[in-house]
């Protein structure tokens, strides 16, 4: 049998692509990805000791039905940087109470496959699943099947505790930046908005993210979905008026994230009607931009 690319071990299937130098690749373990035939040859050296990470990664989604990732030689490095780091236990013990209530109907057995399905909680092995899984049936969340040692039930405690997952999901310490990518504003971003998420007195510190400034080969719109899903927080800043803009912002206070609102003093009057009824700052130049927007986060975002 093939072995998988990322973790090693016996993979379902790996098939050319359309005879190109590109292989498709369905591992018990990882999920389902694609990789090039460079990275095929590199990625175990770029990894290091990184391949949980990745292999947790591809396997998350993969069954949230997200596109398919697609690894070649020169994004290995912005993947791996763009997957949050280590989890603390209550985070994984959350991922494999959300990944059982999608995965299964309430009250169907559940069935954990401790050697291949420890990527589901960014885990390295399988003995660290069943430690979390221990936790798991001591705080009545999961039950063991009176007939296997594998199989398990979710409880009625456990079902609620996904239920709540799913309205409130756990979030990354990243600042989604919803903006017009035009070079008249760039200066903007870098000198402000990144500078007054960077510089806040939080805890924890956020990261910024635009989108157009990270790497990868998923439909542009399928990834600004996923990064604002993920996200703690949203600026959104509405100088040159751009329809994406009202989207994401619309799509994060639909989902119950944050959305700080900014726009250049200018084009105030510009905004949409509907958006009125939101506290906006605006600014009149950079400095005046980074201060504002530096004391909003300090003082809404917890």
């Amino acid at each position: 049998m093939p072995e998988c690319y990322i973790c090693l071990k016996e993979a379902t299937n790996i098939d050319q692509i359309d005879n190109r130098d590109k292989y498709a690749v369905n591992c018990p373990r990882c999920g389902k990805y694609e990789i090039s035939g460079t990275a095929r040859v590199s990625i175990r050296n770029k990894l290091e000791d990184n391949a949980y990470l990745l292999s947790a990664y591809c396997r998350e989604r993969t069954y949230l039905g997200y596109p398919l990732l697609n690894i070649h030689y020169g994004n290995i490095e912005s993947i791996l940087s763009s997957i949050p780091p280590a989890q603390a236990i209550q985070e994984r013990m959350d991922k494999l109470i959300a990944y059982i209530g999608k995965s299964f109907s309430f009250g169907e057995q559940v069935f954990l496959n401790h050697e291949i399905d420890y990527p589901i909680c960014y885990l390295k092995s399988a003995s660290e699943l069943r430690g979390i899984i221990s936790f798991l049936v001591e705080e009545n969340l999961l039950r063991y099947s009176p007939d296997a040692t594998t199989n398990y039930y979710m409880t009625l405690k456990g079902q609620k505790k996904y239920e709540e997952l799913q309205k409130h999901p756990s979030k990354t310490n990243q600042a989604f930046v919803a903006m017009w990518f035009d070079k008249s504003i760039n200066s903007a971003y870098t000198n402000a908005i990144k500078k007054a998420i960077e510089d806040s007195e939080t805890n924890p510190k956020y990261i910024p993210l635009r989108i157009d400034l990270v790497e990868h080969n998923d439909p542009i719109d399928d990834r600004i979905l996923v990064e604002i899903k993920k996200s703690r927080f949203i600026i959104a800043d509405f100088t040159g008026h751009r329809g994406g803009v009202y989207f994401e912002a619309g799509y994060a206070i639909g989902l119950g994230i944050p959305v700080i609102w900014t726009c250049r003093k200018d084009e105030g009057a510009k905004m949409h009607f509907d958006t009125r009824q939101f506290s906006r700052i605006e600014w009149d130049n950079e400095q005046d931009l980074y201060e504002k927007l530096k004391r909003r986060i300090e003082g809404s975002i917890f």
